[in-house]
């Protein structure tokens, strides 16, 4: 008779331990995700009201979180497309093949899809694994380009412009790591994509390690900038 009550002791002592252990793992998943939640919490885009018109390219670069000498070269990359591509620039935007999804990408008129963003699916093409602005003077149409169709663009917006923890160059940041296509190094908060007192979050160290990567986002700003200027122009495909 000991024994069995014994046994029985054991038996309940076991289903409560279990039952327990289930209880504080789950409280611990739950406590997990409000803490990831709270990181990924979904503040407004602090730049949701940017206007693309010539007048804000200095201020517009600013708040992408160029600083002053790379602001200085994205204006002067951008005159120069406005001053060889404007034209054609209307032509393509006018002819594209979805003018509802540029639109989409370009207007603004959503907070899901920013310009900045949207922008990369139409105006970054992709060569033998090397992102890039298109070429405009090569290009027939502005179409979305096969790459960006699997690229985790909204993640990574997500997770450097929309958290707690956003940097004041989240902007120039995010689009380094597109047009390298290291996205993942973000989302995994790998360095110098990192955040939080690791203090991992380095644009010099982005630069560093990525020979030609600053000219390859000065230039996409510029480019973004000239043609969203234009789209959103009286007349463009934003306009009515």
């Amino acid at each position: 008779m000991d024994v069995n009550w014994r046994l029985f002791f054991v038996i309940v002592w076991l289903m409560v331990a279990g039952v327990l252990n289930g209880y504080f793992l789950n409280k611990e998943e739950i406590a997990r995700k409000e803490e990831s939640k709270k990181h990924l919490v979904l503040n407004q885009d602090p730049l949701l009201e940017l206007r693309y018109i010539k007048a804000n390219r200095k201020v517009n670069f600013e708040a992408f979180g160029l600083d002053d000498a790379e602001v200085t070269a994205t204006l002067k990359i951008a005159q120069k497309k406005e001053d060889l591509h404007a034209a054609r620039i209307e032509i393509l935007l006018r002819q594209a093949g979805d003018p509802d999804a540029v639109a989409d990408a370009l207007c603004g008129e959503t907070q899901g899809v920013r310009p900045r963003y949207g922008a990369l699916r139409y105006l970054v093409s992709e060569d033998r694994g090397r992102r890039q602005s298109v070429n405009l003077r090569k290009i027939s149409a502005i179409e979305e380009q096969e790459w960006a169709a699997l690229a985790p663009i909204g993640a990574v917006y997500t997770e450097l412009e929309l958290s707690n923890e956003r940097q004041p160059d989240a902007t120039r940041m995010a689009i380094a790591a597109i047009l390298l296509g290291k996205e993942q190094e973000v989302l995994d908060h790998n360095a110098p994509w990192g955040q939080g007192i690791a203090g991992l979050w380095s644009w010099s160290r982005v630069k560093k390690e990525n020979a030609g990567v600053s000219d390859l986002v000065l230039d996409y700003f510029a480019q973004l900038h000239v043609v969203t200027e234009i789209a959103q122009d009286e007349g463009g495909i934003c306009d009515g």
